[in-house]
């Protein structure tokens, strides 16, 4: 691993033409001076490049090419030129004295992309020199960047320093701005002055607020503009659609997730976003603001408080009533006037759009008459405009115009107090109202009540016979979209087909159709299915909450495994709690159901004190009712969360509970989970004999029934049992069997699962290329499925092979997006894990201060959980590190109390290799009689006392 320095002349050429005598003599002075430095600092200057006016040198450490590089800027300060500067580092190919391959390529790609007086550095290079940095010196994170002809993009830093200039341009990279900014399906249309006037406006103001009526093209400019910025904001673009929430407490969520960011364990939503973007520049767009009013105001207040550099732009019908905020209408696009029909925005909209239905419209001469009239009587309203459009497959430009004159002249007659523009475009949507038929009619107001685009035999359900028809009719007429085999309706028409629907008198009776379709879609259990009618689904528990509480229980507990796979624990938990609610008197089997999962929920989020209460409360209610498979289910989850708190001992007493209910209401199913789970207990105290016979009886159960999915199940658990044993040969028989069965029924989630157990045999061998092979795919597979839990669990995997194979900036940016899944879960225990694995590539890598730090939060989160071993072996890894900075004897007392610590809580002790702190290597450095001494003293102490003692230790070592 070498580091490269490279140099250029910003502007060589022209000085060449204009000053050659004085380029000649600063030239040789530049690469004098620079031949120095280089030299000065442990590095070696190679002298001929080929390159014109650029220097290449090589270092064998980053923090010399530092030091370097920022004497270099500082002698160069009052040259005839600037000089810009790139450092990467690599390994490399050294031939006749010259150095080739990929680093030094991207090191060239890194310089260009600067400017003169710069000085910019790869992440890997900025990795190894930061705690190395000359006095004064910082480095400014400059984001993600694509270079030229390379294909992997890279974190760029610039290298600061009070002497050399810190304000440059943005770099010259490829496009790398970060967006959620959805691609337009059709031609953006006029509007070039108020483009370049509102993005003018959003750089000197940080709110500005689009208003005006629906369908005035308020969404489409804020998205075009936003577009057009986003080489403005290096820190993203992020698009946040309010149209389809419901409640105020759902904005903090969907800005959230457009940022990928999840709920934390004991921290406000609106925190972890503050927190996330408080150093960013980013532009947040907030679309159709105004039925969540307050609430956006005080989203955009929030965003705009934790971010001094970023900016929001929302759309709403009216403004947010902030101080600070700039307003800006949103009015019609330019209508013609009789010498510019060519240059008017509205005719060129019409003629776009109408084209598309129409591809042989030919606009004639009398045509620009009627076109004129339309796009006047219509106030050039992209929505209203886009109807009329619409109809020019079926009629002429001029019955257009005639029949949309009589119907605008009658319902301009309206209130007074209304806006001319909202008449306008309520005439629009009238009028096509008034050409449907009446089942048109009744279809347009039922299919209202699906806020997500729906498919066909949902439009079925709740708009009753003859849907089909009436849906294309819909269609046809602009009024409802297909995209493939869903149909989708533009909000404003919605929010307008459900007016219709209030007030026609059938609103109940179509919500109480639409609830039903989601309680039988819900109950055919499929998660695909069920996932991308979420909007849908959560639109009809949300009637069923205020109308029918029973069915919202029963609805609340079909959406509630999708929630589960699909990671979803945060507003899974939320409205179990908010249906639970509802009262006690709700069917009793439903509401031990929902416990259970609510208990679940809480303990896949760490929070094992509520999931205790809920499942104890669920199995109460259930033993109540004598509802065995409920007792069965929350005795099971008992155990597992007595198992991740590190009480062993409690979760057998659960585990064999739910065994003698198994047996006693016969369902060998069951039988067999709990066997299997008292041989996980068994293998976790050591048992290894007794944890092999348990999942011996469980999976001979399992092959007596006609399951192959349970059976695959129980394979998966026998050969981890056997993994953990050491027996390899068993555990690949065991994953291949059950691999097979996946196959054949196709389940590629179970497929991916065992290719990730696969491949830690694979790996224990040695045989890291098929391990790689198994765990990318599976991760392929996890990312297709929206799999959080098992993606986050696979990239761990692969982020530690890569580890171990010494990629270390592969390996950190595996495991920190793993640590990233579990924490946007809300899963402390798995977060924790991960930060102990980056926390050991710190410490590794030579930086214990950042080791220390994770290693602390980790034990901090693991033992406010009581998840105990984790615990210890969070002590362990601080026991590494207290070693490291020469402090042994308290190091032994660490391994000591890890040792106490493990055998309280019944697990064997770890194989000496396997530690980030080796025993022996302990007792040699303090020799036998001390050794044993520090081992007994750490021993004597307690949980808590062994956890304050190695908080302590590293707060010691870190001062």
């Amino acid at each position: 691993m070498v580091t490269f320095l490279l140099t250029d002349v910003e502007g060589s050429t022209r000085l060449w033409e204009e000053r050659p005598a004085d380029m000649a003599t600063a030239l040789a002075a530049h690469d004098a001076l620079v031949d120095e430095v280089v030299a000065g600092h442990g590095g070696q200057m190679i002298k001929s490049r080929g390159e014109g006016d650029a220097t290449f040198s090589v270092f064998d450490e980053a923090a010399g090419a530092v030091g370097a590089a920022l004497d270099a800027q500082q002698s160069l300060a009052g040259a005839l030129f600037r000089v810009r500067i790139a450092l990467h580092t690599g390994e490399a190919q050294a031939r006749d004295g010259d150095y080739f391959g990929p680093t030094v390529n991207r090191c060239a790609r890194l310089r260009s992309a600067a400017h003169g007086g710069q000085v910019v550095l790869s992440y890997v290079t900025q990795q190894l020199a930061r705690d190395r940095l000359p006095t004064g010196a910082s480095f400014l994170d400059l984001g993600v960047h694509r270079l030229r002809d390379l294909a992997e993009p890279e974190r760029v830093f610039q290298l600061c320093h009070p002497a050399l200039p810190s304000d440059f341009p943005p770099l010259a990279s490829l496009d790398t701005r970060q967006h959620n900014l959805p691609s337009p399906l059709t031609r953006f249309v006029g509007r070039r002055a108020e483009l370049g006037e509102l993005r003018e406006t959003l750089a000197g103001s940080r709110l500005v607020t689009l208003i005006g009526p629906g369908g005035s093209g308020k969404t489409r400019l804020a998205l075009e503009a936003a577009r057009r910025s986003v080489e403005t904001f290096p820190d993203g673009v992020w698009l946040v659609e309010l149209s389809r929430l419901t409640n105020a407490g759902q904005v903090s969520l969907a800005v959230a997730a457009a940022l990928g960011l999840r709920e934390e364990p004991a921290r406000p939503l609106s925190e972890t976003v503050a927190k996330y973007i408080e150093d960013r520049t980013a532009l947040f767009v907030l679309d159709n603001c105004e039925h969540l009013i307050d609430a956006a105001a005080a989203t955009a207040d929030q965003l705009l408080r934790a971010s001094a550099a970023s900016r929001v732009l929302a759309t709403s019908r009216q403004s947010l009533g902030m101080a600070g905020e700039r307003v800006w209408p949103v009015t019609g696009l330019s209508v013609p006037d009789d010498a510019s029909f060519e240059a008017s925005e509205a005719i060129t909209l019409f003629v776009d759009r109408a084209e598309q239905v129409n591809p042989r419209l030919d606009v004639t001469a009398v045509d620009r008459t009627s076109l004129t009239q339309i796009c006047r009587r219509l106030d050039g309203l992209p929505l209203a405009i886009e109807l009329a459009a619409a109809l020019s497959d079926r009629m002429s430009i001029g019955d257009i115009a005639s029949r949309l004159d009589e119907r605008f002249e009658l319902l301009t007659a309206g209130s007074r107090t209304a806006e001319p523009r909202q008449r306008s475009l309520s005439a629009a949507i009238d009028w096509s109202y008034e050409l449907l038929d009446g089942a048109e009619r009744d279809g347009f107001g039922a299919i209202s009540v699906f806020p997500g685009d729906f498919t066909l035999g949902a439009g079925e359900a709740v708009a009753g016979r003859g849907a089909v028809d009436v849906l294309g009719r819909l269609v046809a007429k602009s009024l409802l979209a297909r995209a493939g085999d869903r149909y989708t309706m533009l909000e404003s028409i919605r929010v307008y087909a459900a007016d219709r629907l209030a007030a026609s008198g059938r609103s109940g009776q179509v919500r109480d159709r639409h609830l039903d379709w989601a309680l039988a879609t819900v109950a055919v259990g499929d998660l695909d299915a069920i996932d991308r009618e979420h909007a849908n689904l959560l639109a009809a528990l949300g009637w069923a909450t205020a109308r029918r509480p029973d069915d919202a229980l029963h609805l609340v507990n079909g959406l509630s495994e999708t929630w589960e796979v699909r990671g979803y624990w945060s507003e899974g938990r939320r409205l179990l709690d908010e249906v639970l609610s509802l009262g006690d008197a709700l069917d009793p089997a439903a509401r031990a159901a929902a416990l259970h999962r609510a208990g679940r929920f809480a303990a896949a989020q760490g929070d094992f004190a509520v999931a205790a209460a809920r499942l104890s409360e669920a199995l109460a209610l259930a033993e109540d009712t004598d509802n065995d498979t409920i007792v069965n289910k929350a005795l099971t989850d008992l155990g597992g969360v007595a198992h991740m708190r590190g009480d062993v001992d409690e979760a057998r007493v659960h585990f064999e509970a739910a065994l003698g209910i198994a047996r006693s209401m016969g369902s060998t199913r069951s039988e067999a989970g709990a066997l299997g789970n008292l041989g996980i207990i068994a293998h976790a105290t050591g048992d290894l004999q007794g944890a092999r016979a348990l999942q011996g009886q469980a999976l001979d159960i399992a092959r007596t029934l006609d399951d192959d999915a349970f059976l695959g199940d129980v394979l998966l658990n026998a050969g981890m049992i056997a993994a953990g044993s050491g027996d390899a040969a068993t555990a690949e028989t065991h994953y291949s069997e059950a691999l097979a069965l996946a196959q054949r029924q196709g389940n590629q989630n179970e497929i991916a699962k065992l290719l990730t157990r696969l491949a830690d045999i694979h790996a224990h061998r040695g045989e890291h290329d098929v391990a790689e092979v198994q765990l990318q795919e599976s991760i392929d597979v996890f990312r297709a499925l929206g799999d959080r839990p098992n993606l986050a669990n696979g990239l761990y995997r692969l982020g530690e092979l890569a580890r171990q194979r010494d990629a270390g900036a592969a390996a950190r940016a595996m495991l920190e997006e793993s640590a990233a899944l579990w924490r946007g879960m809300g899963h402390v225990l798995g977060e924790a894990a991960l930060q102990l694995s980056l926390g050991e590539m710190d410490r590794v890598e030579g930086y214990p201060g950042a080791a220390l730090q994770r290693f602390t939060a980790a034990l901090e989160s693991l033992h406010g959980l009581h998840s105990r071993e984790g615990a210890a072996l969070a002590v362990d890894h601080i026991a590494a590190v207290v070693a490291g900075g020469a402090n042994v004897e308290l190091a032994a007392e660490l391994v000591g109390a890890v040792g106490a610590m493990r055998e309280r809580i019944g697990v064997p002790p770890v194989v000496d290799d396997d530690r980030p702190v080796s025993p022996v290597a302990l007792r040699a450095a303090l020799g036998d009689g001390p050794f044993e001494t520090a081992i007994a003293r750490g021993a004597a102490v307690d949980d808590d006392q062994a956890v304050a003692l190695a908080l302590a230790a590293a707060a010691a070592v870190t001062a």
